[in-house]
């Protein structure tokens, strides 16, 4: 099967975003002669997004060249098609859990990243937004190595443990001990309920909560 590079075709950077949206240049390198310049609205957050961005409309270019696919397609896929599913992608999809605001006044961020890779993109981002701190609630399998996901994870906030409702939790006792090896402090709570709670009753009005470290601990706030 041939392969395609999405990197070799477009080249595609973040030039503007707030908690709903990302706005991206993207540069569709036909041919060494001409290029085009086109400003895509992203219904997600986070410059790593590009990559993700890139992948489909390389996707979608494979898909335009096939016969078939025009044929059953009706001509295929439409430019302002492409627009509108990028632009409301969370309600087509029901995409939820990632980068997704579920309050405000205090802001809550709950995002789903649970490995190394995942992290360090969300830890990078969450470095773009402005707020005077940040509360994290922070919940983790016991089934697997978390150590380095707690060295990417900032030490000047202020950390609320918690254990998600499921068997592979881990103990919030014990994941406070582990962090503390990595200078993150705060304290332990029974439930990811107690958890954010507790935040909320803490955090300011211009202050960020982010909820995360375990897709399960995400699940029970959304």
């Amino acid at each position: 099967a041939p392969i395609y590079f999405a990197s070799q075709n477009f080249d595609i950077q973040a030039v503007e975003q707030n908690f709903d949206f990302t706005g991206f240049d993207v540069e569709h390198k036909r041919n060494n002669l001409q290029k085009e310049v086109t400003r895509l609205k992203v219904n997600l957050n986070g410059d790593y997004q590009a990559k993700n961005v890139a992948t489909v409309l390389q996707t979608i270019n494979v898909l335009k060249s096939l016969p078939f696919f025009v044929k059953y397609t009706e001509g295929g896929i439409w430019e302002n098609a492409i627009q509108k599913g990028f632009e409301h992608l969370k309600t087509l999809t029901n995409f939820i859990g990632r980068w997704q605001i579920i309050n405000e006044n205090p802001t809550v961020l709950c995002d789903s990243a649970h490995n190394e890779g995942g992290l360090s993109l969300a830890m990078k981002q969450l470095k773009s937004l402005t707020f005077n701190h940040l509360h994290i609630v922070l919940g983790m399998v016991k089934d697997k190595d978390i150590s380095k996901m707690l060295s990417l994870m900032p030490n000047d906030a202020t950390y609320y443990f918690c254990k998600a409702n499921i068997p592979r939790g881990m103990d919030s006792e014990v994941l406070k001990e582990l962090a503390s090896a990595f200078g993150l402090i705060g304290k332990a709570y029974p439930s990811v309920k107690h958890a954010l709670s507790a935040a909320k009753r803490r955090a300011k009005t211009n202050e960020l909560i982010y909820v995360g470290g375990s897709t399960f601990v995400v699940a029970e706030v959304i």
